[in-house]
């Protein structure tokens, strides 16, 4: 028999970890009809290529409240799957984490004709949030396959309008995996 121990949450002293993996799943064309009524949408660049550079943001929330800045993901260029495989450590301990703990995931494309806003020349290509501990308060560890909401960036509030759920047919996913033991093995 193995030996299981077991921790509070406000005993663990480690910061949170999540590993941004890869965006699965087809993406569908932009109907003409659309394109007729936005024209801006074909520069986008996943209109454009469907491997095309796109980065992540991830970023802890609780209370409709960003606990920290949003973290990103580095430049890579994709040639046959958008995959990033990279970790990414998020600036809160899982002790100084609340129970409704969410995590804003947005994945960004990018576009000549984007805002001079705070973003520049990125839009949102789909974003999903993401509950930390579970209903029992157990963090969340391993794979969490989540929907990205189309052209939606995450929100992270408490009453969410980009949750993550999985439809019936998953048209697009991103792999994100909050891991705890890899921070346990780097100390």
């Amino acid at each position: 028999m193995e030996a299981f121990t077991f921790a509070l949450s406000t005993q663990v002293d480690l910061p949170v970890f999540v590993k941004i993996e890869s965006l699965e799943g087809k993406q569908q064309q932009i109907p003409y009809s659309r394109l007729l009524q936005n024209p801006e949408l074909r520069f986008l660049g996943s209109s454009q290529d469907p491997t095309s550079d796109l980065f992540v943001t991830a970023q802890v929330w609780s209370d409709s409240k960003p606990l920290g800045v949003p973290l990103q993901t580095s430049y890579k260029a994709f040639k046959t799957t958008r995959s990033w495989n990279e970790w990414l450590k998020m600036p809160i301990s899982v002790k100084d984490a609340p129970i409704n703990s969410q995590l804003a995931v947005t994945v960004w494309d990018l576009s000549p004709l984007a805002s001079d806003g705070p973003q520049g020349h990125d839009v949102p290509f789909g974003g999903t949030t993401i509950k930390l501990f579970d209903d029992e308060g157990k963090l969340k560890m391993g794979r969490q396959k989540c929907k990205i909401h189309r052209h939606k960036a995450a929100d992270g509030y408490s009453a969410t309008t980009t949750p993550q759920t999985l439809p019936r047919s998953v048209e697009i996913t991103i792999i994100v995996m909050c891991w705890l033991c890899r921070a346990k093995k780097s100390n």
